[in-house]
């Protein structure tokens, strides 16, 4: 190895120089001879080609076969009407419920009247059949006169009466009392400082009214027919029945002490009676009163041929 500097002839290997002492460089990039190596390729020019055709003819097959129409159907018309029928049906399980065993029914359904919903479609329903038993009850009492005069015939008394107005009065006044129960029993529970939903008040106010529909309405028609004390027997067992259910109901939600539940609870039955007096003598009107005095009219004039 030369020294660039002196000239002087160094080992090979030295870092610097024998003589002189200057360091002497070393090729920092060394040849390495690589061997260019050869990939084979896996398929050949040939193999490739029949490939791309089979590949190429299965797309065109694809592309040529018609694809079966099916008929759009509208997901929502089709889902809805298991929901409807579902719904109904589970309101019609939860009126029966309640008059076979009204309390572990309301606890059982809980969850599901929290829902403003659900208790307002409890409330049209339960005022709706009421209406239908009146609008039943007025039928009965035309047919009853009918049956005993000569000169009076079914289609002329139901000529004088205003039908639309008696179904539309009737079932007013029964979603009004359900409305004032529950907003009465609502305001009073704030009032109290208790933490209670709307939704759960006018559940529980409409709840309170199917034993008295069974009893006062229904049982308490068929009872007359039968003997007289029997219809007050079963009209009285529904007011008592009602006033039970709501009271322990909406007992159970307000969670009162034994002191206060009584003074609460006759507080809230008070106003409800002082108001409803006052709607049926000042507010409603006559025509309903008037509807009823034609009727018994009537009663009264065949009962003088008897």
């Amino acid at each position: 190895m030369t020294c660039p500097r002196c000239g002087a002839e160094n080992a090979e290997g030295s870092k610097f120089c024998i003589k002189c002492g200057t360091p002497l460089q070393i090729n920092p990039n060394p040849q390495v001879n690589v061997q260019p190596t050869t990939v084979e390729p896996t398929q050949t020019v040939a193999q490739t080609i029949p490939n791309i055709e089979q590949a190429a003819v299965a797309q065109l097959e694809q592309q040529v076969q018609p694809t079966p129409v099916q008929p759009q159907v509208a997901p929502q018309m089709v889902a809805q009407a298991p929901v409807a029928s579902n719904a109904t049906l589970n309101f019609v399980k939860f009126i029966i419920n309640m008059i076979i065993k009204p309390f572990k029914t309301f606890k059982e359904e809980s969850t599901k009247l929290e829902n403003i919903k659900n208790p307002i479609i409890l409330a049209v329903i339960v005022s709706v059949v009421m209406t239908l038993f009146k609008v039943t009850t007025l039928l009965l009492s035309i047919v009853k006169i009918t049956s005993k005069s000569k000169y009076y015939k079914f289609g002329e008394i139901a000529k004088e009466i205003g039908w639309f107005k008696v179904i539309g009065q009737s079932f007013l006044i029964y979603a009004g009392i359900i409305l004032a129960i529950a907003v009465v029993f609502y305001i009073a529970g704030l009032i109290a400082k208790k933490s209670i939903s709307f939704a759960k008040t006018l559940a529980i106010s409409a709840s309170a009214l199917i034993p008295y529909i069974v009893c006062s309405m229904i049982l308490s028609t068929l009872g007359g027919y039968i003997w007289s004390y029997l219809s007050l027997f079963f009209s009285a067992a529904g007011f008592i029945l009602a006033f039970v259910v709501l009271y322990e109901l909406m007992n159970e939600e307000l969670k009162l002490e034994s002191d206060t539940k009584i003074y609460f609870n006759v507080a809230c039955i008070l106003i409800i009676a002082i108001g409803g007096y006052f709607a049926m003598t000042k507010v409603l009107p006559k025509t309903e009163a008037a509807q009823a005095s034609f009727v018994s009219s009537f009663s009264s004039i065949l009962d003088m041929f008897d």
